[in-house]
């Protein structure tokens, strides 16, 4: 999260929602509630999809079919030249065999 304005940025909270929330997680976050004019805070995201699997018909194999997955960083800040949520798609794949 870069802060490119004329004044300081302060960071209320960070949250992950949309329909695959769950598979999404946050797991390092330098944690700067205020961030500087020309500053940074670094976030960083990890998917881990369950494994979706089918049988064949003859019920001896198993295939992991392949998944799309999705959610939204949404993070909330004081921003004054915003009139909206900041969000950062997220969108990952699990690729079957």
């Amino acid at each position: 999260i870069m802060n490119g304005g004329d004044a300081p940025l302060t960071i209320e909270h960070l949250l992950l929602s949309g329909p695959d929330a769950g598979s999404f997680q946050i797991v390092g976050d330098t944690g700067e509630k205020s961030v500087p004019v020309g500053g940074s805070r670094t976030v960083l995201i990890a998917f881990q999809s369950a494994t979706i699997a089918r049988r064949q018909t003859s019920g001896a194999a198993r295939i992991a079919a392949a998944s799309s997955y999705s959610a939204t960083l949404e993070i909330k800040d004081n921003d004054p030249h915003s009139t909206t949520r900041h969000t950062v798609a997220l969108i990952a794949s699990s690729g079957g065999h």
